[in-house]
């Protein structure tokens, strides 16, 4: 089964010619200048598959337990299409960018899922000001 390396919130991430480029990475608070407002989420990382593996599912799903708002984005991942190997294995790179609703302060979740089972638990706090 493919493993999850890593993975991080960010404020931009894309995926380019198997290199994954990240930019305010691994932060965990966010400043909003009011509430409610919208944040644009990137959420990124690596799976470790075999080079011979299948395709597998990704969700990356993000909670606001207060409102019971959830967004998802899917999308399959294949091993056959990712960088060099390294050994038996290979890094099949991710990024997903979306923007999200900010209903009052508090604590936020992302979830990453790998065929359909929870891999990851990402969390970060609003708080309005400065």
């Amino acid at each position: 089964m493919p493993e999850l390396d890593y993975a991080m919130l960010a404020e931009f991430a894309k995926v380019e010619a198997d290199r994954l480029t990240v930019v305010g990475a691994s932060y965990t608070h966010v400043f909003a200048p009011e509430v409610p407002t919208t944040h644009l989420l990137h959420v990124a990382g690596r799976v470790r598959a075999k080079v011979d593996g299948s395709e597998f599912p990704l969700r990356v799903r993000f909670s606001d337990p207060r409102s019971n708002v959830e967004i998802a984005i899917e999308g399959v991942l294949d091993p056959k299409h990712a960088g060099r190997p390294y050994g038996d294995k290979v890094g099949v790179m991710f990024a997903a960018g979306f923007t999200v609703p900010i209903s009052s302060e508090g604590l936020y979740e992302v979830f990453i899922e790998i065929d359909g089972e929870q891999v990851r638990r990402l969390a970060f706090d609003v708080s309005v000001g400065r």
